[in-house]
């Protein structure tokens, strides 16, 4: 079989391997479900395209021991092995490390340096262990063989994901913690969809989305997985039919996982609706914090917020900061329509984001700080004309002499719409009672 190989975004990875799993030139019948999901998520991303100008800023090689900047111009040339970064003496003083992904390699930057952790062209979706010895990602992998489609036997392409791990410095190598593909007899062979692993605070849990209990077609849902691999559970959670959840992100106590239901507009079915949810881990019970419109979830340290994707259908996305209680939108940290995938610091006081800035997509950093709920005392540019992948999103990790004592927040009170009543039993707050 021969033809081009799709190349589709997801939530949180970059378009040749946010989505792994398709079978080249095979008609995509089986993959329906998340194909959905795909095309969903890259028309969600494509109206956040603008143009606005770019600022100068130095370079930084690829390559495992990068680092350094120096003088540049905007106009860049796009190059896979190279991000540029802003001189030292321009970038702000926030503390520990972030992650990102520039076509498909997985980079990390502190306020002094960017090196590349991976060089397979083919990561996406990383998260840090608690520890910050460990990076947590999805490898796509290729294998040409003999699949089972509609009930016909072929040769195909089988393009699909596997749950990696890697020491974070040092010279270890990967390990895999899930490999997607398994056999079917015969000498055949399937996949099963394991994306964005996010690992609990206590290290023992990973989070994802997945259809490992329904392969052949089931949706990609919330999910769980011992941290070193083995069975997959999903919980019996609601889903929008072929969207599924993305974007699972652990509250700081590891009690619930907040994460993204994709729907789509009841007014127009061609536009997303996305909603923020809640599932508390040990009473398996989920209630909606969000009506549409909010995705992308990120907890602030003291478990009390939420930075999260606003999503305006024909008007692009922002930052947000959410009420953890009652789902209240508190603060807006952008107004242009181009800014998302917002992660919050481990300190607390700053949130880094992506943003669209013509052709490219870079990452930026809001400093917070008092007056009004969340101000925003600067933002900053960290990387300009490096064109990263969008999908995959950001991960931020600070070593814990670097936080402070206590969790905190340098806003000051906000007053949001009060939150309902909870539950005395109820590990998600606000309501117990789940709204589909």
């Amino acid at each position: 079989m021969s033809g081009q190989r799709p190349r589709p975004s997801g939530p949180r990875g970059p378009s040749r391997a946010a989505a792994p799993g398709f079978l080249r030139a095979a008609p995509l019948g089986p993959l329906s479900a998340l194909l959905a999901l795909v095309l969903a998520a890259a028309l969600s991303l494509a109206f956040l395209f603008g143009d606005l100008g770019a600022l100068p800023f130095g370079r930084t090689s690829g390559g495992d021991g990068g680092g350094g900047g120096g003088g540049g111009a905007a106009d860049h040339t796009p190059n896979p092995s190279v991000v540029y970064t802003p001189p030292p003496v321009a970038r702000p003083g926030y503390k520990g490390t972030i992650l990102f992904v520039k076509a498909g390699d997985i980079w990390a930057i502190d306020s002094t340096a960017v090196r590349r952790l991976t060089s397979d062209a083919n990561d996406s979706s990383p998260s840090w262990s608690p520890d910050g010895s460990t990076i947590y990602y999805v490898q796509t992998r290729s294998k040409h063989g003999p699949a089972v489609y509609q009930g016909v036997a072929q040769n195909y392409d089988l393009e699909y994901p596997v749950i990696m791990r890697r020491p974070s410095v040092g010279g270890g190598s990967a390990a895999v913690v899930r490999n997607g593909l398994y056999s079917t007899g015969g000498g055949h062979y399937w996949f099963s969809w394991n994306l964005q692993p996010e690992l609990s605070p206590d290290a023992e849990t990973l989070a994802m989305v997945s259809n490992a209990d329904a392969p052949n077609g089931g949706n990609v849902v919330l999910s769980l997985m011992p941290a070193a691999g083995g069975t997959v559970t999903t919980p019996n959670l609601p889903s929008y039919t072929a969207l599924g959840h993305s974007d699972p992100a652990w509250n700081p106590k590891g009690t619930a996982i907040a994460f993204t239901y994709q729907a789509r507009a009841a007014s127009d079915p061609s536009l997303a609706a996305p909603r923020i949810a809640l599932y508390a881990v040990s009473t398996k019970r989920y209630r909606f914090l969000t009506g549409p419109g909010y995705g992308r979830p990120s907890w602030s340290p003291d478990g009390q917020w939420i930075a999260a994707e606003s999503v305006e259908n024909g008007r692009g996305r922002d930052v947000v900061i959410l009420d953890a209680s009652s789902g209240a939108e508190v603060a807006r940290l952008t107004n242009d329509g181009q800014s998302f995938a917002p992660v919050w610091s481990p300190d607390g006081s700053w949130i880094a984001f992506l943003h669209v800035d013509g052709i490219s997509i870079d990452l930026e950093l809001v400093q917070l700080g008092p007056g009004k709920p969340f101000a925003v005392i600067k933002t900053w540019r960290l990387t300009t004309d490096s064109q990263l992948d969008g999908p995959s999103g950001l991960a931020w990790w600070t070593p814990a002499s670097d936080l402070p004592t206590e969790p905190t927040t340098p806003a000051a009170t906000p007053t949001p719409t009060p939150a309902p009543t909870a539950s005395p039993s109820s590990d998600l707050g606000g309501s117990p009672t789940p709204t589909p």
